[in-house]
């Protein structure tokens, strides 16, 4: 077995084996609300987001080619996420992860105690690795877990200072680190109650910690961060432009489906807007086209599907899950732009896909605006276009490494189209924005109303803006 540091193309597959084990051992001992809770924090964007932020630090277990085991863990020494493959538990896998663990927080964090909220199916695991419960079962969101602790043996930090052979210097620090262990034995429960001042949701046996991946000091303090102190790019702080004057009303539609197989899983949980008294001969066209989207998944595969599908699901682990959220961003009497996010998995629990997209309506004609006919495009706008992106990536665009730039412009006007990958645009209220959403992300590029001119075509939509 080899256990090692995942990369980046690895995050996927990882958490893929993450919500396989949660279906199969933790799923059905929690609430639907705590089920929704954890497939909402394990999206391989969020996953992404802190893993490039450094905010978190991930491990796999290998057999071979095969990744047998996952283990994420906090800065702050919390673990995340802590699962073995159900056909490779109680073979040593969870040990030797965890033993990299607590070796990964005394050397490299500085941190000598580890926390985790369990689930209570594995409360008794994390007690075979030496970790105490530190209060009694409790439920939040939702989701049951048990809090526990574990400090880190100062022997086993000894024995790795003498592993590496260091000299005086790093002996002293052992020696105030064991000092600091013997003090945490005898406050332990003090320190508990004080260093966690919020516990929230929890994962398949563990739980993300009370760190906000979009809002953390630490990385917005740093002197390499590309961002000031307000900049925040997350889906919720996109910032809506609703007109005052709107002679219709936006409602939001939720269609809510959970259901246990006999091998597998049905979870839809799918949200869309509707417009109420909208005075137009399109109305009813543009409710339709909001609903067929949002709707897509659970009408093909699970309210309407064909008999080659109902044939599908009698097959073994037969998974349909469907999360749909959207954001109305911008609205006025002429026009709306709404962003939906989409998180889709189909059968196989191993394959799991991710989309942005965004929906701009007219909504006297019902024409549905692209990407793909208001800007140029041409080599001017795709550079700054891409130094836009790079910002938004936080200084590092994955996509530069999988795409040439003809290729994203490809993707961008529609002329040379890629699976998994599709042009993003939609409005918000401090301009524009076009990008493109990948089977693992999105990244798009914002572009205020100022900075418009003289790269978008002659369509009417720009008209239609206030």
């Amino acid at each position: 077995m080899n256990i090692k540091i995942l990369e980046q193309q690895e995050l996927l597959q990882a958490m893929n084996l993450v919500w396989e084990v949660y279906v199969e051992h933790t799923a059905p001992l929690q609430s639907k609300e705590g089920v929704e809770q954890f497939q909402s924090l394990i999206k391989i964007e969020n996953i992404t987001e802190q893993f490039y932020r450094g905010e978190v630090f991930l491990w796999g277990a290998y057999e071979g080619v095969e990744m047998v085991g996952v283990a994420m863990l906090s800065k702050r020494g919390r673990i995340c996420l802590f699962d073995v493959k159900t056909n490779y538990q109680a073979q040593g896998v969870g040990k030797a992860l965890f033993d990299v663990m607590q070796q990964f927080c005394a050397q490299n964090l500085g941190i000598m105690r580890i926390q985790v909220n369990a689930a209570p199916n594995a409360a008794t695991i994390y007690q075979s690795l030496g970790f105490q419960a530190m209060a009694m079962e409790q439920l939040e969101n939702g989701t049951r877990f048990i809090p526990m602790d574990y400090v880190i043996p100062a022997a086993s930090v000894q024995a790795n200072i003498k592993k590496s052979r260091v000299g005086l210097v790093i002996g002293i620090v052992a020696a105030i680190v064991l000092l600091i262990t013997l003090a945490a034995i005898f406050l332990g429960t003090f320190l508990y109650t004080t260093m966690n001042e919020v516990i929230e949701s929890i994962s398949v046996q563990e739980y993300y910690g009370s760190e906000d991946y979009y809002d953390s000091e630490d990385y917005y303090d740093s002197e390499d961060s590309y961002y000031d102190d307000d900049y925040d790019n997350s889906f919720e702080s996109l910032e809506e432009y609703i007109a005052e004057d709107l002679k219709y009303e936006i409602e939001d539609t939720i269609y809510d489906e959970y259901e246990f197989l006999d091998e597998g899983m049905v979870a839809l949980s799918i949200s869309y807007p509707q417009l109420e008294n909208l005075d137009s001969e399109q109305a009813d066209k543009v409710n339709q086209i909001f609903e067929e989207y949002a709707m897509k998944i659970a009408n093909e595969y699970y309210i309407n599907p064909s008999q080659e599908t109902k044939e599908a699901m009698l097959q073994e682990d037969a998974y349909i899950m469907d999360d749909v959220t959207h954001r109305v961003l911008y609205a006025n009497n002429h026009v709306i732009s709404v962003l939906f996010e989409r998180s889709t998995t189909l059968f196989d629990i191993m394959d799991s896909t991710f989309e942005m997209h965004g929906i701009t309506i007219d909504l006297k004609t019902g024409k549905v605006y692209e990407a793909k006919d208001l800007f140029t495009y041409d080599d001017a706008f795709m550079e700054r276009w891409l130094e836009l992106m790079e910002i938004e990536a936080g200084g590092y665009l994955e996509l530069s490494e999988d795409l040439t730039l003809e290729e994203m412009r490809g993707i961008l006007t529609d002329e040379e189209p890629l699976k998994g990958y599709q042009s993003v645009f939609f409005m918000s209220a401090r301009g524009v924005e076009v990008g493109i959403s990948y089977p693992w992300g999105c990244v798009t590029a914002p572009y205020a109303w100022d900075e418009l001119e003289g790269n978008t075509t002659a369509s009417p939509l720009w008209q239609l803006m206030e």
